[in-house]
């Protein structure tokens, strides 16, 4: 039973928030990383203390249970924690959306846009680095933990080419006329994945003890939401790009025709 991912019910906020920097894991404490982050705190106007905080509740009140309960009872503590999880994991994106940057910086939001994506690539460069030598040292696949963060990363960078193909306040109209299922059920894995990837996270860096049983099994449930988060993705991204929307707008129309011709 721990082995299968839980279920994600649709209990999170509807459609996603134009933010950036999701896999950016203010959690962790590496130098060259934290150098990054610092950067990206700066263009958004936060204070570091700020985000530690939440941090800290994040760990303490969703994250410990997790890697320290048997793992017969890892689902019920994923269950337990993942709304905790939810609430202040949105507090900490809630601080760096599209929006904000914008209202902060006007003119220069599409410019900064593009540093941002910039710092993201250098940070999981970094991060990937870091990665390698944590999963070597414990023996764990490397390969399932990048797949998993790399969908984090692709995430970040699709969302940002999307926000500026169709404008800040036109995209989530978008979202909500054309996408508005898809999008948020792309919402709750991304969030779900963030979950895991944050206990992984933790385990690997050794911010709080955990049971290495429970550690592969989070691994497992990474690689399962991340492919759900990549596949949405795609949907979504076809519904959301135009040219690719009018073509299934027309396919769809002439199904509608052909069926009530032959009714």
């Amino acid at each position: 039973m721990s082995g299968i991912a839980p279920l994600i019910i649709n209990r999170t906020l509807s459609l996603p928030e134009a933010h950036v920097i999701t896999s950016s894991f203010h959690i962790l404490r590496e130098p060259n990383l934290r150098d990054v982050l610092l950067r990206i705190m700066e263009l958004f106007k936060v204070k570091e203390d700020e985000i530690s905080r939440i941090c800290e509740l994040i760990i303490e009140r969703a994250v410990r249970r997790i890697l320290i309960v048997k793992p017969e009872d890892i689902v019920e503590a994923f269950n337990e924690g993942y709304p905790t999880f939810v609430l202040y994991i949105t507090s900490l994106l809630s601080s760096f959306t599209i929006p904000k940057l914008y209202a902060l910086h006007l003119e220069k939001t599409f410019k900064l846009l593009d540093e941002i994506v910039e710092l993201e690539k250098k940070f999981y460069e970094l991060y990937l680095k870091f990665l390698k030598e944590k999963c070597a040292r414990i023996s764990i696949p490397i390969e399932d933990v990048e797949y998993a963060i790399a969908q984090l990363f692709d995430y970040d960078l699709w969302l940002t080419e999307k926000v500026k193909e169709h404008g800040i306040e036109r995209f989530p109209i978008i979202l909500m006329e054309r996408a508005h299922e898809e999008a948020s059920s792309m919402y709750n894995f991304l969030l779900a994945l963030l979950y895991v990837v944050t206990a992984i996270n933790v385990a690997l860096f050794e911010i709080a003890p955990y049971n290495k049983e429970n550690l592969g099994i989070l691994v497992d449930w990474a690689k399962h939401y991340a492919s759900e988060l990549d596949a949405y993705i795609d949907t979504v991204n076809l519904l959301v790009t135009d040219e690719y929307y009018e073509v299934i707008e027309e396919y769809l129309k002439e199904k509608r025709e052909c069926k009530s011709a032959k009714s």
